[in-house]
């Protein structure tokens, strides 16, 4: 490297086991506040707070506030209300279709 050039370095000062990771997008903040909509057993919705940790490229590691196995919502939380009813669908069983429209989206 020649003067005055930089570079950023990100190396690993901890490792956590069972650590929860989120979607970046799934966390909203509210002054100061962060929170995520998790989806209930019987697929209703309940506003949690919770507590970030660092950024994992596009995940958010969550110290406290979620339970692993807990559902979260990704995609809509602008539309979801604490309580609200939802039909939620998993990354894997919407993948499929997002192909079949992209493949239609290029004949």
């Amino acid at each position: 490297m020649l003067a005055g050039q930089f570079a950023r370095v990100r190396g690993v000062v901890e490792t956590r086991r069972d650590a929860l990771l989120v979607p970046q997008r799934a966390v909203s903040e509210l002054q100061g506040n962060y929170r995520v909509f998790v989806i209930t057993p019987d697929n209703t919705v309940a506003l949690r707070d919770v507590e970030p940790g660092p950024r994992i490229d596009n995940l958010w590691l969550i110290d406290k506030g979620l339970n692993p196995g807990e559902r979260v919502a990704v995609e809509g939380i602008l539309r979801l209300k604490d309580g609200m009813t939802v039909n939620p669908v998993t990354p894997e069983a919407a993948a499929p279709e997002s192909k079949a429209a992209a493949e239609e989206a290029g004949d």
